[in-house]
């Protein structure tokens, strides 16, 4: 299966992206373009292995679509690589975050020079698939980039700050566990387990509770739902790791 890139620039009838793409389609790209209409169901939907954003000067009135991109990219843990002059690209780093974007490709592009990195970067995505895929749920944005931070080396994460968000990632993506936070808004961590495992298709993921609820009654209602396990966010990092590292080793 060859690698999907999403190609997104102002216009997909442009003389540059409709000259970019023919080359990456001539390296053996699949490519699928778009311009700043995308929403995030379309994301999903596409699911590309590497994303490819065009940048210019209409990128400032769509900061919308930018936040939209950005916040599939840091839920599904995906990342953008951009073409543009540098001072388009430093423009561009002042809406997105960092941690959402893989490289960057400076005009006059360089064709062949581009392709030769989207190999590398086309690799990194086939590695990153192998990896297990653990799926965080929290209301706590600083509690998911903790979690995140200690378990990005060895998985491939993604996160969720509510239950209905995490409904919404299921319908897509069959990741290989969920730590789940207890206390939540509209839906606690109980009823979301009680939801999925009610649900023929997610009926069989396992979900670990990640959560600082530690008085008997929570720990007695929840063990009754049968999860995979149980930590606390007091725990320190290190036993939490371990603990999913010998999850995994035991359910391989």
């Amino acid at each position: 299966m060859s690698t999907k890139i999403l190609f997104i620039g102002e216009s997909v009838n442009s003389y540059m992206l409709t000259s970019v793409k023919s080359s990456l389609e001539q390296a053996g790209y699949d490519i699928v373009p778009s311009d700043m209409t995308f929403s995030d169901t379309s994301l999903q939907n596409i699911n590309p292995d590497i994303i490819l954003l065009m940048a210019g000067d209409y990128i400032d009135d769509n900061r919308d679509a930018l936040n939209i991109l950005q916040s599939y990219c840091l839920f599904t843990h995906k990342k953008i690589d951009i073409i543009g002059y540098k001072h388009e690209y430093l423009e561009l780093m002042r809406i997105l975050k960092t941690e959402v974007v893989k490289g960057s490709f400076e005009r006059p592009l360089k064709v062949d020079e581009m392709i030769k990195q989207l190999e590398v970067h086309s690799l990194d995505a086939l590695h990153a698939k192998s990896k297990k895929h653990i799926l965080v749920v929290d209301d706590s944005g600083a509690s998911l980039r903790l979690i995140k931070g200690w378990l990005d080396k060895d998985y491939r994460v993604s996160v969720a700050s509510s239950a209905a968000m995490a409904i919404g990632f299921l319908q897509e993506n069959n990741p290989d566990l969920i730590l789940l936070d207890y206390e939540m808004p509209i839906c606690s961590g109980p009823q979301f387990l009680e939801m999925i495992k009610a649900e023929e298709k997610t009926a069989n993921i396992p979900v670990i509770f990640l959560t600082s609820k530690d008085d008997a009654a929570a720990v007695k209602e929840v063990l009754a739902l049968k999860p995979a396990g149980y930590l606390l966010k007091t725990s320190p990092p290190k036993v939490i790791i371990d603990s999913i590292a010998q999850f995994f080793n035991t359910h391989r």
